[in-house]
């Protein structure tokens, strides 16, 4: 991505544009910096709910006739939240990229979001917040998010509570997208098969209406992790669990950064991975554990997620524990090496789309403040040594941190049991 053109429209609108030989489709990504993060205690699971509003009808079409005419372009169509941001996309055969652009910028610009369609919409966010409830797999992190980040905004679920939901209104929306919804705070993001030039004129043309503030997003406050642990009973075949330790954030830099996706990767990323073959191959002790780094502006966690036999919980517990606390000093260059190769092949792989490849660029400027190419990626990578790595572990395993979440069987673990004596 080399030849990445990056301009600003008239409103100061950043536009980026990814130019691919060889593609048929491009895909277009609507990036706001307002996710979860922004909300309040009363409004939280606003920004979620607005990303499923704003396809619900504008003044010149309904619903189904903005599902119908993205149909009838062949194209694919979707949003989502996250905690920093939220992305409307659409994907499309560059022969339909003016008819698809005028569609995404309706729904951005012109949503009407009508009181019928409000109320019923509530009634499939509070589906899916059911649905995520039943998922032990699911729920256990946002209830370890919610401890760690005790009535902060950060550790706030990105649905919502149902009694939020249940109170949205217009004016919420409204408001909320008075707030955040400015040309400061968005980006305009293509990739595939697609003339810059053509890009940034059409660009102009549907989303240059966007108002400009002429400010930026204040800064967020940071998150401030509090050790905990958390049990939930539930009856369950097996119990859940996440341990997990304060990590290095995007504001440490990308190099501290993939220093500590290194360290994920080989204590929990695949099946070589220590976690993997001494839980799992040795001692049969799980299905799969996974071990991951969770990263926000300004706060992150390095976790342990797995599920077993709540009999074989506490052995599961000594065992993970264990292999943190080896982490110290038992580093290999050769494990560290095999890391790095995982981490620069998934990334590579992923820029053969054009998906993933205007997701990158989203991300890149969002967390690092410009654009980060793969090539300079790969760099980062490379350098990445042992030295650095264990500096992540020692930054991790800085006095008392350790944090758990526990869904099933709660008393398996006594109050004082391994964790008091943890690391």
């Amino acid at each position: 991505m080399q030849n990445l053109v990056q301009r600003r429209l008239g409103n100061n609108l950043p536009v980026f544009v990814d130019s691919i030989s060889g593609h048929y489709s491009v895909s277009i990504k609507v990036w706001v910096r307002a996710g979860s993060e922004c909300e309040t205690q009363e409004n939280g699971g606003l920004a979620h709910f607005l990303e499923h509003m704003i396809f619900k009808g504008t003044s010149t079409r309904n619903a189904a006739q903005i599902a119908e005419d993205f149909d009838r372009l062949g194209g694919y169509f979707n949003a989502c939240t996250s905690r920093g941001y939220t992305v409307y996309y659409v994907r499309l055969l560059e022969e339909h990229l003016d008819k698809g652009m005028e569609i995404l910028s309706d729904v951005i610009n012109n949503s009407i979001f009508p009181e019928e369609e409000l109320e019923r919409e509530k009634l499939v966010v509070l589906e899916e917040i059911s649905q995520t409830e039943d998922a032990p797999d699911d729920i256990i992190f946002d209830r370890f998010f919610e401890s760690i980040y005790p009535n902060q905004a950060y550790g706030r679920p990105i649905l919502g509570s149902r009694e939020n939901v249940k109170r949205f209104t217009r004016n919420d929306i409204a408001s909320f997208i008075s707030q955040h919804y400015y040309s400061e705070n968005m980006m305009l993001i293509a990739s595939g098969k697609v003339d810059a030039e053509r890009f940034i004129s059409l660009a102009e043309k549907y989303f240059g209406g966007i108002k400009s503030i002429s400010r930026r997003a204040a800064n967020r406050l940071p998150a401030k992790y509090v050790p905990v642990e958390y049990r939930e009973e539930r009856k369950l075949e097996q119990t859940h669990i996440i341990l997990g330790l304060p990590c290095v954030s995007y504001s440490d830099g990308i190099s501290q950064v993939y220093s500590a996706k290194v360290l994920a990767i080989l204590f929990g990323g695949g099946m070589s991975s220590r976690l993997f073959q001494e839980v799992r191959e040795k001692r049969g002790l799980a299905y799969s554990i996974s071990a991951f780094h969770a990263p926000s502006e300004t706060s992150a966690i390095m976790g342990v997620y797995s599920s077993t036999d709540p009999k074989r919980l506490k052995e599961l517990v000594a065992v993970v524990l264990g292999e943190l606390a080896k982490l110290r000093n038992t580093l290999t260059i050769e494990e560290v090496e095999s890391a790095k190769q995982q981490i620069k092949s998934s990334i590579l792989m992923s820029l053969e789309s054009n998906e993933s490849r205007a997701s990158h660029i989203g991300r890149s400027i969002h967390y690092f403040g410009r654009y980060i190419d793969g090539a300079e990626l790969i760099e980062v990578i490379d350098a990445v040594e042992v030295d650095d790595v264990a500096s992540i572990t020692e930054f991790m395993l800085r006095g008392k941190r350790l944090s758990l979440a526990l869904i099933g069987a709660k008393d398996v673990l006594d109050e004082r049991g391994v964790l008091a004596e943890a690391l």
